[in-house]
């Protein structure tokens, strides 16, 4: 029951656990965001990625100063 009640809260507070997992990992997430372009843009067998709400999702983190704004848009 642990494990639902957890995925729950990650459901519902999912922008909580985003800006602590990207002000935990520092730099490493520009590395996980451009790995997720070449996989959504060069690899013909993960065509089915949505690319719409990574600019969304992005977006909350450069908005609290946690990202930095042109790197990111680099990068996308």
């Amino acid at each position: 029951m642990d494990a639902a009640a957890r995925l729950i809260d990650l459901v519902l507070h999912v922008d909580r656990h985003l800006l602590a997992f990207v002000g935990s990992q520092g730099h490493r997430v520009y590395a996980l965001l451009l790995a997720i372009i070449i996989v959504e843009t060069g690899l013909v067998v993960m065509p089915f990625l949505p690319g719409a709400p990574r600019p969304l999702v992005v977006g909350a983190p450069c908005g609290v100063g946690l990202l930095n704004l042109p790197l990111t848009m680099w990068h996308s």
